[in-house]
């Protein structure tokens, strides 16, 4: 799998943070949300606005395969909060982003 280190600057630490790593639209989150697609540590994203903490990964699923029982999809992982930028009041965030990752439901899903 492809991995990009990434340094991005956002008003908030929320989801809103890392779903703009993955797309260019926020058309597209919106969708991708609404058909339960985002997934934040591994459950099923219930509001667009949580906030988040190091550590955390989002999950964007791309596909589904039931003969493997493997999903595709696209992470991201918030690695560190470097600082806040008081003139413009955003958060300089380092995060790490898969573009394709596959990995087994059991691993990438929790209940």
């Amino acid at each position: 799998p492809i991995l990009r280190c990434l340094q991005i600057c956002s008003h908030t630490i929320a989801v809103d943070v890392k779903t703009n790593c993955l797309f260019s639209y926020s058309s597209k989150i919106e969708v991708s949300f609404y058909d339960n697609k985002l997934r934040l540590n591994g459950q099923k994203l219930i509001k667009k606005s949580k906030t988040v903490k190091v550590g955390d990964t989002l999950d964007l699923i791309l596909s589904e395969n039931g003969e493997t029982n493997t999903v595709t999809l696209m992470r991201v992982c918030l690695r560190r909060v470097l600082e806040e930028m008081s003139h413009t009041e955003k958060y300089k965030v380092a995060i790490r982003r898969w573009k394709c990752l596959e990995l087994p439901k059991e691993e990438a899903f929790k209940p």
